[in-house]
């Protein structure tokens, strides 16, 4: 599918796919001949399934699996945002203000606010996964610039049961991402932070305001990070736990600056043997 220029304004109470442009089947894909220009509004948004091997995508002001041959602009507010669901091997992606395994011109999310996000998966099944990206880039995507500034209220993921689960937040972050123009700016201001899971060897990981498996072509990294509330990462036994503010690991950039501030406290716990835990706050790894 080509379009030209995309302009999109556009309210909505329960939505799924809202303001954007993705391409489900992976062997295809959709290009926009101009430019993405998305606005989206909307009060409360959920998604809700039972039983197994189900997947829950949510698309608000965003790009998937496409081609921007113009720059990308997604202007998103948001009230709060829940995907639920019980079972086994069940998936929850949910893309706001963002671009995912796709190619566009400058990235510019200047304007994401949305309210509180969960993701809940409850059962005792396991292989269940759990993404999250607000105002971000990532999966082999090519960007000219990163421009973000993202508001959220509290966010949660929670994995009540099973094991070999993954969970996954992106706010305002570039994860595998070429940013060929040189220039990444990012502002993040967001309440509580929380992922729980159950059971053994799961992955969690929340990047805020950061960069990892990216290159920023010679240019400059600009990192502004707030949360008004704590940071809790908790799992049980065999579990790797990842956290990032304001940080950058395995990327390449040429000037880097950082300030992050973090009012609550910050926690990663685990109980039984075998666990990975790593903290990275306005550092460079």
């Amino acid at each position: 599918m080509k379009i030209g220029k995309i302009v999109m304004a556009v309210a909505v109470v329960i939505s799924c796919g809202a303001g954007a442009v993705f391409a489900e089947d992976s062997t295809k894909s959709s290009t926009v001949g101009g430019s993405f220009d998305s606005k989206v509004t909307t009060g409360n948004v959920n998604q809700t399934t039972e039983g197994k091997e189900n997947r829950q995508n949510m698309s608000v002001g965003s790009v998937e699996g496409s081609k921007i041959d113009g720059n990308f602009f997604s202007n998103v507010e948001t009230g709060n945002i829940q995907q639920k669901s019980t079972g086994s091997k069940n998936e929850q992606n949910l893309s706001v203000g963002s671009v995912q395994g796709s190619k566009v011109g400058d990235f510019n999310a200047k304007e994401v606010k949305t309210g509180n996000i969960s993701q809940t998966i409850d059962g005792g099944g396991s292989q269940n996964r759990q993404d999250m990206a607000v105002g971000s880039v990532q999966n082999n995507s090519n960007i000219k610039n990163f421009d973000a500034s993202v508001k959220t209220g509290n966010l949660t993921q929670e994995i009540k049961g099973g094991d070999k689960s993954t969970q996954e937040m992106l706010i305002g972050t570039a994860n595998n991402t070429d940013v060929k123009g040189g220039t990444f700016k990012t502002d993040v201001d967001v309440k509580n932070v929380s992922q729980t899971s159950k059971d053994s060897g799961n992955n969690q990981s929340v990047m805020i305001g950061s960069a990892k498996d990216s290159t920023v072509k010679g240019g400059s990294f600009d990192s502004k990070v707030v949360v008004t509330g704590d940071i809790s990462q908790s799992a049980e036994k065999n579990t790797k736990q990842d956290l990032m503010l304001g940080s950058m690991k395995n990327a390449e950039v040429g000037t880097f600056k950082s300030d992050v501030k973090v009012k609550g406290s910050i926690t990663q716990s685990a109980t039984g043997d075998g666990h990975s835990q790593s903290a990275t706050f306005g550092s460079v790894k």
